[in-house]
């Protein structure tokens, strides 16, 4: 009875953490967001048109953790 309390706890939780990331990963970025990352980097805006879109945004930081790698 106690090992069957023990892995229902486990799953509840890792069925909520794993929710909690999905939700942060669905989230838009505020106009405020992107214009942080704009003035840290401003190589992120390709077309120079001192505006960065959610899909410039990403293909940026996706190019930039490739560059890590």
């Amino acid at each position: 009875m106690n090992k069957q309390r023990l892995i229902l706890c486990f799953v509840i939780l890792n069925l909520l953490a794993t929710t909690r990331l999905c939700n942060a990963q669905d989230q838009q970025p505020s106009e405020k967001q992107l214009g942080r990352v704009l003035r840290r980097f401003p190589q992120a805006d390709t077309d120079k048109d001192e505006k960065l879109t959610e899909e410039k945004a990403q293909q940026f930081l996706k190019s930039r953790q490739m560059n890590r790698r």
